[in-house]
């Protein structure tokens, strides 16, 4: 991409920027705009406006697996608490490490059987519930849509999961194979703030913190600034 009628320096950085965060096509959207700028004011907003544009995931179309069930809110909180169980032993690659069951399976079945009343026991199968967290882990990285919220909501934490758990973005994720093993046993549902793991009522503070933290003003071109109440 030429940009040589901005300053070099900038021209540069603002390159840099779009190469690392657009699509080919938003990079061309923005370059018109720069070039059709009628003054360096103009010019300053636009390329303020692109840079302040939250990052983007390439959401695909994430195929659900056999004996998906959707997770319950206080289930997705069991999860987690089951996770936090392991302390060091979560994310261990003993975890996958056994047949015909494994490590990690014969783990998540003795929690089970010692806490009978965690909310993870109304799944009768342990690898039905594994599968379904592992197809819920994907659809918040790169999936289109996720139970209890919009599209445009799941793109707003997609871009602050870039953010600030870019570990868990981009972790080696382990197939949607049902075994809680060295990788699934890593996979927390994110919580941002009060809200916990309802992310439906997450979103205020999803946006504002993209916006006061991380300076970023607008999500899939929308403005993210009048969606919050301070």
């Amino acid at each position: 991409m030429s940009l040589s009628f901005m300053a070099p320096a900038k021209a540069q950085q603002t390159a840099n920027y779009l190469a690392a965060n657009t699509t080919p096509k938003e990079v061309n959207s923005v370059i018109d705009k720069i070039k059709s700028a009628k003054d360096a004011e103009d010019l300053t907003y636009i390329v303020k406006s692109a840079e302040s544009e939250a990052p983007e995931v390439k959401a695909v179309d994430v195929p659900k697996p056999s004996g998906y069930q959707q997770l319950s809110l206080q289930q997705r909180a069991d999860w987690n608490e089951y996770l936090r169980s392991l302390g060091d032993e979560a994310g261990s690659p003993n975890l996958d490490k056994g047949a015909p069951e494994t490590e990690g399976m014969k783990k998540l079945k003795a929690y089970l059987a010692a806490n009978p009343s965690s909310s993870l026991n109304k799944f009768k199968n342990p690898v039905d519930l594994v599968k379904s967290v592992q197809y819920e882990m994907n659809l918040i990285r790169k999936g289109k849509e996720f139970p209890g919220i919009n599209p445009f909501e799941l793109k707003a934490i997609q871009a602050l999961l870039l953010k600030n758990r870019p570990k868990f973005m981009n972790i080696n994720t382990s197939k949607e194979d049902g075994n809680p093993g060295q990788f699934t046993t890593q996979e927390y549902y994110p919580i941002f703030g009060s809200g916990g793991v309802d992310y439906a009522k997450s979103m205020n503070n999803v946006y504002k913190t993209l916006d006061t933290l991380h300076k970023i003003k607008s999500v899939d071109g929308k403005d993210i600034t009048k969606l919050i109440t301070r």
